[in-house]
């Protein structure tokens, strides 16, 4: 997502989105090869990712945020104040985890 009102801050939601992506692997182990990592322990290959981001989406906003997945990048707010936004699928279809996914802060929020 390109918008002149983003930029690189500290990140607000990336427990949020780890913790949802952990209770996933844990609900729902058959959308990942958990033989197959790439860049991190617990960065599985994602066999199903438009569950994978349907699903992830769904866990955040069962927590009370809002989340939106563009097809590229997935976008987690609170308020329309601010969102940050995560690229948590690699081109290949692992996870991006740990501090790679974070992308960019949006002031204000962009949905």
């Amino acid at each position: 997502m390109f918008n002149e009102n983003c930029s690189a801050a500290t990140p607000t939601f990336y427990g949020d989105v780890d913790r949802a992506i952990e209770a996933l692997l844990v609900a729902a182990p058959e959308m990942f090869d958990l033989r197959r990592t790439r860049g991190c322990p617990r960065c599985f290959l994602v066999v199903d990712p438009d569950r994978f981001t349907r699903d992830l989406v769904a866990r955040l906003e069962s927590t009370g945020l809002c989340a939106f997945y563009d097809g590229e990048e997935l976008g987690v707010k609170s308020s329309n104040d601010f969102n940050d936004q995560f690229d948590v699928l690699t081109f290949e279809m692992f996870l991006r985890r740990e501090n790679g996914s974070y992308r960019t802060t949006c002031r204000p929020a962009w949905f």
